[in-house]
């Protein structure tokens, strides 16, 4: 099973990811999403989810739909999940659904428990649709509904968040800052523990609906800042134990997270990965100066290993502190997490995200 990660001297010993990116998936390949990091929750073989290389599709229309879930590092109970996507709703078919609404996206957790359910409604205001999110329930006209319509075969950037400590999700549609515009709704459910991203298909109204540059994070700026110091770039790899997935940080002190590592000379960083085997907390850290694309050992390196350093930890994390040595300005370097995982067969590891950094 492939999963799509929701990652000098000293300087070669540091593996970075951005602060609470945990998943991201920008649909470069063809094919089912299943066969590319997703799993079916409901409907599993029922119109699959397909991407053309460029954009995600999702078919609305009679009988039942296959729902998908990308895992993810899970987001404690009193934390707020954040996700960032293009939308656009190709016109041919009205989006005529009732005031529940046509969700098609939302945070998950490991069952059944859907937050932030984001969907489509009926125009009210001139335009082509509406979109509005409830944060515990389907009835998306009884959440926060967007105050215009959207129109056809146009990309809009939605944020979605939750927070799991007051049960309340958040939409904006194309913001420049988390104080733009947005709607709200309060739910009913508090101290959900959100571990996937998911999309949804059904037959609440006839139409297609293209998504594409999926992020899924802690911050408004996790899902919509471009970190150019921290740049995430999406692995394929075998899970681990219990479907364990590496959550892998850089931040400037611990505990992570906290803010971004800058990676400026001078500036301290401290590298840690979690979510390893907690019986052998052992894995290798990759620093390369170029990045290539290598399946390898049950997961797709992408670092060139020009540097492999071991790293042993305790509890199921590593960390690694670091100070950024002068004269690296304008390097671009890539690194990347691996570890031992007593689940799986000798000479596999679980791999992390892959990380792009630009240095200041």
């Amino acid at each position: 099973m492939k999963l799509q990660l929701c990652i000098a001297s000293t300087l070669a010993l540091a593996a970075t990811a951005s602060a609470q990116v945990v998943a991201v998936d920008n649909f470069s390949y063809t094919g089912e999403l299943t066969s590319n990091g997703w799993t079916a929750h409901s409907g599993a073989g029922n119109r699959p989810i397909n991407s053309d290389g460029s954009v995600a599709t999702l078919d609305f229309r009679g009988g039942s739909g296959e729902d998908i879930s990308l895992p993810c590092a899970p987001f404690a109970d009193d934390a707020t999940s954040y996700a960032s996507f293009t939308l656009n709703v190709p016109s041919g078919n009205p989006v005529d659904p009732d005031n529940n609404g046509s969700y098609f996206a939302h945070f998950k957790d490991d069952g059944f428990g859907f937050r932030g359910r984001t969907g489509l409604l009926s125009p009210a205001a001139g335009g082509d649709f509406g979109i509005g999110i409830n944060a515990s329930s389907s009835s998306i006209g009884g959440g926060g509904v967007w105050a215009s319509d959207l129109l056809f075969d146009t990309n809009y950037q939605v944020v979605i968040s939750f927070d799991a400590l007051t049960g309340t999700s958040q939409l904006w549609i194309d913001p420049t800052s988390s104080a733009s515009t947005s709607v709200s709704h309060t739910g009913t459910q508090t101290g959900t523990i959100i571990n996937n991203f998911s999309w949804r298909q059904a037959n609440d109204h006839t139409g297609l609906i293209t998504v594409d540059n999926l992020v899924v994070g802690g911050s408004f700026a996790d899902v919509t800042v471009v970190d150019t110091a921290n740049g995430f770039l999406a692995a394929e790899t075998q899970p681990g134990c219990n479907g364990r997935i590496l959550h892998y940080t850089s931040s400037t002190t611990p505990p992570s997270p906290s803010s971004p590592a800058t990676w400026a000379a001078g500036s301290s960083a401290v590298l840690t990965v979690t979510n390893m085997d907690d019986t052998v907390s052992i894995g290798v850290l990759v620093f390369g100066n170029s990045s290539v694309n290598l399946p390898l050992f049950g997961g797709q390196l992408l670092a060139s290993p020009d540097v492999i350093q071991v790293v042993v930890g305790s509890a199921g994390e590593a960390s690694v502190p670091l100070t950024i040595p002068a004269g690296l300005t304008g390097a671009t370097f890539y690194t990347q997490f691996a570890a031992f995982d007593s689940c799986l067969p000798a000479g596999s590891f679980v791999f992390s995200n892959a990380q792009q950094h630009l240095l200041p």
